[in-house]
């Protein structure tokens, strides 16, 4: 995988646990090099099948970058969607990441963390590789930082995009009809529900994937 301003440069990743999702995204620290952000919902560094979202800096020599990783095991952190955007309208770049596949009690209602700005720049320029253990740092270490679904197969946190200062969240919903949740955020997590949009019949799916320009919603 090669990054903006240092095409010769490859990251490896162990091929055991291989990510599912893998975004490029603008300079975090100001210096014009894209980043690369890399969701491995069964990424087991710092327990089983916690997930992780790591953040490659583009313009490093070495593979520096920044272990984002669940509270738990088995929470398959990013084996939903991935959105880094501005979500607290300050003007810098947060990220909300989804699983599916989070369990408590009811199976896979899915849930959604977030990390502000200043998780995603804490680069450790001696950090080379995939030592993953190397640096880590937990994002649902408050209750704000995580949301839930709430019904057996809600799969909360499917997709992810942003208009205004909402965060929306698509969801299974009762029966597959799918829906939509918008949440405001602060820089430490979420303050509350300002919307919520259900699908009209069963299996409608509404809201299986969206994408945003910040104003309008498809």
């Amino acid at each position: 995988i090669a990054v903006r301003c240092d095409p010769e440069r490859t990251i490896l990743l162990p091929s055991s646990n291989p990510p599912t999702i893998v975004r490029a995204i603008p300079s975090l620290d100001g210096d014009a090099c894209d980043e690369l952000a890399i969701a491995t919902p069964d990424d087991d560094a710092s327990g089983s099948n916690r997930g992780s979202v790591r953040i490659f800096k583009g313009c490093q020599p070495n593979a520096t970058w920044t272990a984002l990783t669940a509270e738990g095991n088995n929470r398959r952190m990013g084996s939903g969607d991935l959105l880094i955007d501005d979500l607290t309208g300050d003007g810098a770049l947060d990220l909300a990441v989804g699983s599916v596949s989070y369990d408590d009690g009811p199976r896979d209602i899915g849930a959604v963390w977030f990390a502000p700005h200043d998780a995603l720049i804490a680069f450790d320029n001696t950090a080379s590789g995939y030592d993953l253990s190397a640096l880590t740092t937990e994002i649902a270490s408050v209750p704000a930082a995580r949301i839930q679904g709430i019904h057996e197969n809600d799969a909360f946190g499917r997709s992810l995009s942003r208009i205004g200062d909402r965060l929306l969240i698509g969801r299974n919903g009762p029966q597959g009809a799918g829906g939509l949740e918008g949440w405001e955020l602060d820089a430490n997590g979420f303050v509350g529900r300002s919307l919520f949009i259900a699908g009209e019949a069963p299996w409608s799916g509404l809201a299986t994937s969206q994408a945003a320009d910040g104003s309008r919603l498809l």
